[in-house]
Formats: C-alpha cells, sequence, structure tokens
C-alpha cells in the first residue's frame, strides 16, 4: 500500500491512475457453454470480487478464433458497474468452428481470466 507514486512524464504521455479501497481477490468468468452453434448468441457474467462492495470498472472482453485471431470488432469495453456485468455476443454463421477463448481483463488491476468454448 502506498500514498503516493512517482511518475516520469515524457511529451504526449498520458496515465490514468485509480485508488481501489482494497485489492480485488479474483475476476470470476460464468456461463460460458461447452459449445455454441454459429449464429447463437453467447451470454455469459463476469464479476470482480473485492471485500465490501466491488468498485465500478471496465472490462476488456475478446473473443479469439480457432487461428488465434482477434479482430476489432470481437472485442469489447463493457462498464461494470459494482464490478459486475453481462456480455451478450452473437456468433455468426460465417466465424470458424473449432475452440475459441474468451479474454476477460479487468482495466484498473490488469487481472485476466480466460475461458474455452467449441463453435460448431
Amino acid at each position: 500500500r502506498s500514498k503516493q507514486i512517482e511518475v516520469e512524464w515524457g511529451e504526449g504521455d498520458a496515465a490514468v491512475y485509480s485508488v481501489l479501497r482494497s485489492k480485488p481477490s479474483s475476476l470470476r468468468v460464468e456461463g460460458v457453454p461447452e459449445s455454441v452453434k454459429r449464429g447463437e448468441e453467447l451470454k455469459i457474467s463476469v464479476a470482480l470480487d473485492a471485500a465490501g462492495v466491488a468498485p465500478d470498472t471496465v472490462f476488456n472482453v475478446r473473443f479469439v478464433s480457432p487461428s488465434g485471431e482477434c479482430r476489432f470488432h470481437m472485442q469489447r469495453n463493457v462498464d461494470a458497474p459494482k464490478g459486475m456485468a453481462k456480455v451478450f455476443f452473437p456468433m455468426a454463421y460465417n466465424d470458424a468452428v473449432g475452440d475459441w477463448t474468451v479474454v476477460v481483463t479487468e482495466a484498473m488491476t490488469g487481472m485476466s481470466v480466460e475461458r474455452k468454448f467449441s463453435l460448431k
């Protein structure tokens, strides 16, 4: 725990800092099914666990294809009031079949969780 930080600024640098009441203990990603059919919507729940009430935050959610590719339209930032969010993501009829990975990263701590599912 620190009450101050030292920062060196370079020309054009920018940064965002946050102060949390307590260190979050874990990041949970739930509801990722074993398999999803092309054209179906994937629905997952994401939660940041912290002592007391979790802070308002943002989750970056990326969908990585079987080839390891994550195109711009396959990722989004999701607002998470009190550390909780629902994510709805439609899988396209022309998305590649195979094993996909959902990668969720919490913006303030950098905590990250991966879950796999098969697209059929």
